[in-house]
C-alpha cells in the first residue's frame, strides 16, 4: 500500500470571562480521532455523507483523548459537562481559505450555570449534551484544569489548517 502520514488536527482557543472581563485565555492543540479522520477522508474522496452541523462541548474528567475514541463512548469516559445553558454550542465556520477552516469571529459560547471544572473540549455531530449519537471529529485536553463559576462565559474558537507542503 502506498500512503503517507499527515498529522492533522484542530487548535482550540478558550477565553474565560467573568462579569464581562477577560480573565484567562489559552490555546491547545487537539487529537483528531480515527472516527473524525475517517469521516473527513470519506467526505473528501468517497462521496461520504456530510454532517449538516458540528457542535462544541466541554468535559470535566481527567481524560486524555485517544485515537480510538468515538461518540459512542467519549461523553462517558470524558465526563461531558452539562452545567451551561442550551445544547452543545454550534461550530459555525466560514468557508475554507488558503487551507484554513475556523470559527474565529463566530466563537462557540457557553454561559456556565453551576461551578465546575473544565478539563477539555470536543467537536461532535450531535447537538444534545450527553448524547452518544453521531461522530466525534475532535477532542482536546486542557494543559491544566480550569474552574468556572456560575455566570462565567467561556468562548471557544477552533480551527484546522492543512498545508500544501
Amino acid at each position: 500500500m502506498i500512503n503517507s502520514k499527515l498529522p492533522v488536527g484542530f487548535v482550540y482557543r478558550f477565553k474565560h470571562f467573568r462579569d464581562g472581563v477577560l480573565i484567562d485565555e489559552f490555546s491547545v492543540k487537539n487529537l483528531m480521532p480515527f472516527q473524525g479522520i475517517d469521516h473527513m477522508l470519506d467526505v473528501l474522496a468517497n462521496s461520504g455523507a456530510q454532517v449538516a452541523a458540528w457542535h462544541i462541548g466541554l468535559y470535566g474528567n481527567n481524560y486524555a483523548p485517544q485515537a480510538s475514541d468515538t461518540m459512542a463512548t467519549f461523553p462517558g469516559l470524558a465526563g461531558e459537562l452539562t452545567g451551561y445553558t442550551g445544547n452543545r454550542a454550534v461550530f459555525t465556520s466560514g468557508p475554507a481559505a488558503s487551507g484554513v477552516l475556523s470559527n474565529a469571529g463566530q466563537e462557540a459560547e457557553f454561559t456556565i450555570t453551576a461551578s465546575q471544572t473544565v478539563r477539555g473540549g470536543f467537536i461532535a455531530s450531535h447537538a444534545t449534551k450527553g448524547s452518544t449519537a453521531g461522530l466525534l471529529l475532535s477532542a482536546v485536553q486542557l494543559p491544566s484544569p480550569r474552574t468556572f463559576e456560575a455566570g462565567d462565559v467561556v468562548t471557544v474558537a477552533a480551527g484546522l489548517e492543512i498545508s500544501p507542503t
